[in-house]
């Protein structure tokens, strides 16, 4: 009986202790490891400008976005989104040098609070992917939605590349 308690013990154990990495939700610091950086800018691409008027509530670029802004533009990035349900949102914004305030490509990384949190979210956003599919890619792990959007539908291949590398990393942590 003995014999036996030791490795039943030992496989309970390991399982509690597999199990929360195995389901783990992600916190708003996986932006940073898995963002958009400079050497993964497509050729013909540059930083988007923000025009002077944006700057009140888009500082920078790229920019992770401090609670105003989320609770400002979470409903302008995709229908009906609700800020309540986002920790954290990354927005980069790739342009053409002739046209610098521009928005040709948009990388949007959506981090939301839980997984309660994230499911209604991942649905609208998917249906939202889903009725521009010719020009928007999203990935989704756990709560955490990649997002990528192009003005022009010429430019899809560029944004699957892009998020096959942000695919990669979020695999990789």
């Amino acid at each position: 009986m003995k014999q036996r308690a030791l490795p039943v013990i030992s496989t309970i154990l390991m399982l509690l202790l597999i199990m929360p990495v195995a389901g783990a939700e992600y916190k708003g610091t996986v932006i940073d490891q898995i963002r958009p950086a400079v050497g993964d800018i497509p050729q013909g691409f540059v930083y988007g400008n923000i025009p002077p008027f944006a700057r009140r509530v888009i500082r920078e670029n790229p920019w992770k976005f401090d609670r105003p802004a989320i609770k400002r533009l979470t409903k302008e990035i995709y229908p009906d989104g609700d800020p309540g349900r986002v920790a954290d949102i990354h927005m980069t914004i790739l342009t053409r040098p002739a046209t610098p305030f521009g928005d040709d490509i948009v990388c949007y990384i959506i981090v939301y609070n839980d997984m309660t949190s994230a499911k209604n979210e991942i649905k609208k956003i998917t249906d939202f992917v889903g009725y521009n599919s010719d020009r928007a890619i999203v990935s989704v792990r756990e709560n955490v939605v990649v997002f990528l959007h192009a003005d022009d539908i010429g430019d899809f291949p560029i944004i699957r590349e892009m998020m096959i590398k942000i695919g990669e990393r979020l695999d990789n942590l």
